[in-house]
């Protein structure tokens, strides 16, 4: 036999006739008496439905008492019809509440919260004793608990001050538990917080919220009635209360757990679940990993809009639904290597990783693979944050950073010139914006400005894309812009127009080209190559990885080490990257941070300086195996390179 829903039983109740809190034994029923018996069901059921109508929400006003006022030395309750009506049409979330907490009627009841045939219940049907006489009368919600609700829900009238206006923050704060990392966690959690004796007024708050958000639609409906329009707008200003003083975190929670209060392991479904996006809301692991995907898809782009915790649950809750928004959702296409992994694979990848990382670059845009990876591999054993948000900015400052700390930095190869008195002018520029760094490309031609005197006080300037750059627009109608004649630009060799309060002020152009080499190519180069740079300036020790073995055994011992080399771009991209004759190969840098052994394969966590930073790819170690032979094969020196960094 199939199993009977909580609203089954329910109903089985109802038409059997006595109340919900009496305890019933159902008959069993054999095969052939089934089909007559829902029959009679039914037909119960439309009659209980009638009596419900006529007797609590539309009585003949001569055929019904109404009352409000009470003797001392009478008892009301409600009636068992009333009950039954209560249980039959409330959502299955309350049901399961009053299974656990019988007072939870009478504060849903206070809360307004129980409706029936989707209207407010604002009169009971009550049974009144006085003595050995029982009547029967309606009566106001407010009349009803006045008498009843202190008297016989002691405990809880008495809580039901701390969840007053006011007091909700401090009280959710101490009921809330941290997020639970592990099953076992989450089921005491679970056991716990299904004992406490708030549970009715805890409840209340996300059920609250939920329906005064459900039913603030209605109020555009002109036909609604006066009672049926303050009900909501009661309801939603007490939601507001709640959103006001609770954190987004808290109601989340409690959401969950009320809206699960019969179902342990759907409750500890989201805490559990052994996926990267747990370690998140767990505040095991930063927000930083999906921040831009977050705000790709829940079309939040701009710097003003703060993702709260809020909408980093609803974002990971799509990431889940829908894995394969990651593979063109995140970072702006052209940006990256489009399309991306999937969600999951992105998520069982970054459970191997271990690169540090807070920010998000933008390789194409930065226009050389040996910048971008060498700039990954010194903010991963680096120990300062980067602050920009220009996604171009800090990659050079990392590299430019290694000239710098090594006395060379004449050997920078870029400098932005213009012409001044004095004839030609060029001074050595990092690209993109920074607020701090005198060197970057903005804060030079602010410089360069106020020197010339075209200006005569310091201004701020910004660099933008000759696409974003639109001088209609308020926005660009004031202030120093920096905009590139060309509108696909790089950072070398390109010609910009210095704009200020929308007129052109100078003319500058780049010069320099992007000629690092990530690993050595020549014994007598002038320049010492990224790998070698990194080495002596971060003071890291290397080991070479010439095997599967070596490795798995690197980084199995190297809790903090990373693996980086250089390959074949069309053997580990292939469908980009297509080998149309013999002897190509495009050099492409490229990380491991982890592996995985699946199916006698083995998988790494792997990025290379094409893809997100923070989207890894599963790839397969022969592939990579192939990238690197057929680079050692055809690069000038002949050189394995992959290396281990400690």
């Amino acid at each position: 036999m199939q199993k009977l829903s909580i609203k089954s039983i329910i109903l089985g109740s109802v038409l059997a006739g006595p109340s919900f809190f009496q305890n019933q034994i159902l008959a069993q029923t054999t095969q052939e008496n089934q089909t007559s018996l829902l029959e009679t069901f039914e037909e119960k059921l439309n009659t209980f439905q009638n009596e419900i109508n006529d007797k609590i929400l539309n009585p003949p006003s001569d055929k019904v008492v109404f009352r409000q006022n009470f003797k001392d030395e009478e008892a009301i309750e409600l009636s068992k019809r009333q009950l039954n009506a209560i249980i039959l049409y409330s959502e299955q979330d309350f049901t399961e509440l009053f299974h656990v907490n019988k007072c939870s009627i009478y504060t849903l009841l206070k809360n307004r919260l129980i409706r029936i045939n989707n209207r407010p219940l604002l009169n009971v049907e009550t049974t009144i004793t006085s003595g050995s006489s029982t009547s029967t009368a309606l009566v106001p919600i407010d009349a009803f608990l006045a008498h009843y609700y202190k008297s016989n829900c002691r405990l809880s009238f008495k809580q039901s001050r701390l969840f007053e206006k006011g007091l909700l923050k401090d009280t959710f704060k101490k009921l809330t538990p941290k997020f639970p990392k592990n099953q076992t966690q989450c089921l005491n959690q679970y056991k716990d917080l299904k004992s406490n004796i708030n549970l009715d007024h805890i409840c209340s708050a996300p059920y609250t919220i939920k329906l005064a958000d459900n039913l603030s639609q209605r109020l555009r409906d002109n036909s609604l009635s006066i009672s049926e329009r303050s009900y909501i707008n009661s309801l939603r200003r007490q939601s507001k209360t709640y959103t006001d003083e609770i954190s987004e975190r808290d109601i989340l929670y409690f959401k969950n757990f009320c809206s699960n209060l019969s179902r342990e392991e759907l409750f500890c479904k989201n805490y559990s679940k052994q996926d990267f996006w747990s370690l998140i809301i767990n505040k095991q692991k930063s927000p930083d990993y999906i921040e831009v995907r977050c705000r790709n898809i829940l079309s939040k782009n701009s710097e003003e809009d703060k993702l709260s915790e809020l909408d980093y649950l609803k974002c990971i809750s799509l990431l889940r639904k829908e894995p394969n928004r990651c593979m063109t959702q995140g970072p702006a296409i052209g940006s990256v290597l489009y399309p991306m992994p999937s969600c999951h694979e992105i998520s069982e990848t970054l459970k191997l990783s271990r690169l540090k990382n807070n920010f998000n670059d933008c390789p194409r845009n930065i226009g050389n693979f040996a910048i971008v990876n060498g700039s990954r591999v010194i903010k991963h054993f680096a120990t300062n944050d980067i602050k920009s948000k220009d996604c171009v900015f800090p990659s050079y400052e990392k590299i430019y950073g290694l000239y710098l700390e090594s006395d060379e930095e004449e050997k920078w190869p870029l400098r932005i010139c213009y012409s001044s008195n004095n004839g030609k002018k060029c001074l050595p520029f990092i690209p993109g914006n920074s607020k701090e760094n005198y060197n970057a490309l903005n804060m030079v031609v602010a410089n360069a400005l106020f020197q010339t005197k075209i200006i005569s006080s310091r201004i701020k300037c910004e660099q933008v894309s000759k696409k974003q750059y639109n001088p209609l627009r308020l926005k660009y109608k004031a202030g120093c812009w920096i905009v590139p004649q060309e509108l696909a630009c790089r950072s070398e060799s390109c010609k910009y127009d210095v704009m200020i309060d929308n007129r052109k002020a100078l003319e500058i152009w780049s010069e320099g080209s992007l000629t690092f080499d990530y690993f050595k190519t020549k014994y007598n180069s002038s320049d010492a190559d990224i790998h070698s740079r990194i080495l002596s300036v971060l003071n890291i020790k290397e080991q070479e990885i010439n095997s599967l073995t070596s490795l798995k055994f690197f980084l199995d011992n190297k809790k903090n080490g990373i693996i980086h080399g250089q390959g074949c771009a069309e053997d580990i991209y292939p469908s980009h990257y297509q080998l149309r004759k013999i002897g190509v190969c495009t050099p492409m840098p490229f990380i491991i941070d982890g592996y995985s052994e699946i199916n006698n394969n083995t998988y790494l966590s792997f990025r290379s300086a094409m893809d997100d930073i923070n989207s890894p790819r599963s790839v397969l170690w022969a592939n990579a195996f192939t990238a690197l032979s057929r680079y050692s094969t055809l690069s000038p020196l002949k050189n394995w390179e992959l290396y281990g960094l400690y």
